[in-house]
């Protein structure tokens, strides 16, 4: 399971505390036994701070988005989005950063990489997974490039361009809408 918490810290009245949605979150992850088959992602790195901290085995994975008038991330200065950390202190490198923040899955918008990033995250043992992409020949390149997983809209698509790079895809599950 997937879990992102969607939690902005540019409206902190809007949701829990960091640190009460990540108790919440945990004690729901724990009572109905997902602990080993869950993973949380976040934009607001606070939490994914937290659960490092509180439940060390469950994976963290580091959202970024650096384009756009929603951008959560820039190169040369902390955000409120990044629990402290700050590019500019790690080479304006977001694969250090995350690197420096204990994290070891980075999920970049997909126009935000290019196969020099994913090297270095590769370098670093960073697993790069990202989102959101819906057309073929994004998906080929990607997939030409390197990433570690590609999160999509259309599974299908992303199976049919899988399979055509010589790719071993798991068992299907169709689901009827």
């Amino acid at each position: 399971l997937n879990v992102e918490t969607k939690i902005d810290p540019t409206h902190p009245d809007e949701s829990p505390t960091p640190e009460h949605f990540v108790r919440l979150l945990l004690d729901v992850v724990r009572a109905k036994g997902f602990g080993d088959r869950v993973m949380v992602e976040s934009f607001d790195w606070r939490t994914l701070q937290l659960v490092q901290k509180l439940a060390s085995a469950i994976p963290t994975v580091y959202l970024t988005l650096q384009k756009g008038r929603h951008a959560t991330i820039s190169l040369d200065k902390a955000s409120p989005w990044t629990a402290g950390f700050n590019p500019s202190e790690h080479g304006r490198s977001l694969p250090r950063t995350i690197k420096a923040a204990g994290g070891a899955i980075w999920s970049p918008n997909f126009r935000d990489v290019n196969p020099a990033l994913i090297s270095e995250s590769h370098r670093l043992g960073l697993s790069v997974i990202v989102w959101t992409v819906d057309q073929p020949a994004d998906m080929a390149r990607l997939i030409e490039m390197g990433v570690d997983g590609i999160i999509s809209d259309r599974p299908d698509l992303l199976r049919t361009i899988a399979s055509g790079k010589g790719m071993t895809l798991p068992k299907a599950w169709p689901v009827t809408p």
